[in-house]
């Protein structure tokens, strides 16, 4: 039983770690690193949408 339970535990360690990689990952492409931003085509359809959800809400109000 003792050892069911420490594979158990290494196998949450490990998911943990690896979760904790990945979150790290995407932060660090996110932000990059020297400071700098990038616009890409998912921030523009971002915008896009804003500003037609907003100019719409106005509108019609």
């Amino acid at each position: 039983m003792e050892r069911y339970v420490d594979r158990k535990l290494d196998k949450a360690e490990e998911a943990l770690r690896k979760n904790k990689r990945s979150a790290r990952r995407w932060w660090n492409s996110m932000t990059k690193e020297d400071g700098s931003f990038e616009i890409t085509k998912t921030h523009i359809f971002y915008a896009g949408f804003s500003l037609g959800l907003a100019l719409s809400l106005v509108i019609h109000h």
